[in-house]
């Protein structure tokens, strides 16, 4: 009853500015902005007499439409983030409350396996969740050395190394429950876009008011990054933080394809307060995917670039903050 209440009035919502009835893709995004999958079938069930009936005579309880939508929000994406760390694909290492989101750059190989182990085994994983901080491993999809992913072939097949490797991945994410794969073959080429779907990520899967990205051959010390964030506190400028600022020009190598040049962290560590990430990956998303125009295959280069788009874009301030002591050796 109260589904039939909050997608009626999305109904004569449009009836009222002369649009034709709504789908229900766009019901839903109007009336609830995020469904999970409980909601959706509640709105397929609700659909068929909606459709039927907008005349019904079925009476809205603001009372319980309030409390639908209160319980709701509790369960879908909203302006902070989402709490959605039930969902069976999220690491385990997730946490609701975290301020911190740590995006571990590491890759699907027996190679970076025993990095992972490292940091796992050497205290630097225990320390960010005693810190309260939530951390997943990021890492695109295994990739051989030569496939040639540009043929068009139907029959086409993963090499038996990928396949080797991808049966080990899946071993260690039930291992471990701390992996995000993303959907993305994992190639140095490609470090941009895994540095696109690691801030994606902290952004729409997580609450956290802090999305950083560190390699993995170095460990977070959380009491630096505490710091740092007490100091931003009560500031009106995003933040950038990390442990070395190249000015961009250091090497011709920096420039970009236009001779664009930016500051930029080193690429083993930096942390971005959750509006700057969201400025960079939602309101300048088109710019910062299609960085083949202006950047390198550098992410942390490419970053530097994106933050430079954003400050002459939206005029929004930026704090940067260099501090070597935040992070250490596993």
């Amino acid at each position: 009853r109260t589904v039939h209440c909050l997608l009626s009035s999305e109904i004569d919502r449009r009836k009222e500015r002369g649009l034709p009835p709504p789908s229900l893709c766009i019901i839903c995004s109007r009336t609830m902005m995020s469904w999970n999958i409980a909601l959706l079938v509640l709105a397929t069930i609700a659909r068929s007499f909606i459709a039927s009936s907008c005349e019904s005579d079925i009476s809205c309880d603001e009372a319980e439409a309030a409390e639908f939508l209160q319980i709701s929000s509790q369960i879908t994406t909203n302006d902070k983030g989402s709490s959605s760390t039930s969902v069976k694909y999220l690491p385990r290492s997730l946490t609701n409350t975290s301020k911190v989101f740590i995006g571990i750059k590491s890759a699907p190989t027996l190679e970076y396996r025993a990095r992972r182990d490292r940091l796992r085994s050497h205290g630097c994983l225990n320390s960010i969740k005693d810190a309260g901080f939530s951390y997943a491993f990021v890492m695109g999809v295994p990739m051989s050395h030569g496939h040639d992913l540009t043929t068009h072939s139907q029959s086409g097949k993963d090499t038996p190394e990928e396949r080797e490797n991808e049966e080990a991945l899946l071993r260690e994410i039930e291992e471990h429950g701390d992996i995000l794969v993303l959907a993305m073959r994992d190639q140095y080429q490609d470090l941009t876009d895994k540095l696109i779907g690691l801030l994606d990520f902290g952004l729409h899967h997580t609450n956290a008011q802090y999305i950083m990205e560190v390699d993995d051959d170095r460990c977070v010390v959380p009491s630096v990054l505490n710091t740092i964030m007490e100091n931003h506190r009560n500031s009106n400028k995003e933040l950038w933080a990390g442990g070395y600022l190249f000015t961009g020009k250091e090497y011709g190598s920096m420039e970009g394809a236009t001779g664009m040049t930016a500051p930029y962290f080193s690429g083993n560590g930096c942390m971005l307060s959750r509006n700057l990430a969201r400025t960079l990956v939602e309101d300048d998303r088109d710019h910062t995917v299609l960085s083949g125009i202006y950047g390198t295959t550098a992410d942390d280069a490419n970053l530097g670039k994106w933050v430079k788009f954003a400050q002459e874009k939206h005029h929004i301030e930026v704090d940067f903050k260099q501090n070597v002591a935040m992070l250490r050796n596993p």
